[in-house]
């Protein structure tokens, strides 16, 4: 089989992968990232400032579009967390700001701020406890 025969490969996807070096199936099957995270729950009172955490709660309030700078979007909401109250900052992502509400339980994944007390997030996911 070849690549260009799995569905959902189109001529610009592979092109993509063989800009990867991904020439044939079993260089996809075998193909690794080269870098990647391992995912697990943060006890917010051990991370550094600055560290990836992730973090599961309850929005609180309502996400608040904060701003749009060019291309760059910005909203803002709280999450209680098992222990405390954050601020969450999360960019470019503007069609998650319609979509929480609050009382909704999510999960949080970005940088901590210490001094702030919030996370810059790269992920949210909605849904329910143990997602990850």
């Amino acid at each position: 089989m070849e690549l260009k025969d799995i569905a959902g490969v189109g001529e610009k996807t592979l092109l993509g992968l063989n800009k990867l070096g991904i020439e044939n199936v079993f260089d996809l099957i075998t193909y690794y990232p080269r870098k990647y995270f391992v995912l697990k729950r943060s006890d917010i009172n051990l991370v550094s400032d600055g560290e990836l955490v992730i973090i599961d709660g309850i929005v609180i309030s309502v996400p608040v579009m904060s701003g749009t700078y060019g291309k760059v979007c910005k909203f803002v909401f709280r999450l209680q967390g098992s222990d405390k109250i954050y601020n969450v900052v999360v960019f470019n992502k503007s069609f998650l700001c319609k979509s929480l509400k609050i009382g909704e339980y999510v999960t949080v994944i970005g940088k901590y701020d210490r001094l702030r007390n919030s996370i810059v997030s790269s992920e949210i996911r909605n849904g329910q406890k143990g997602y990850f």
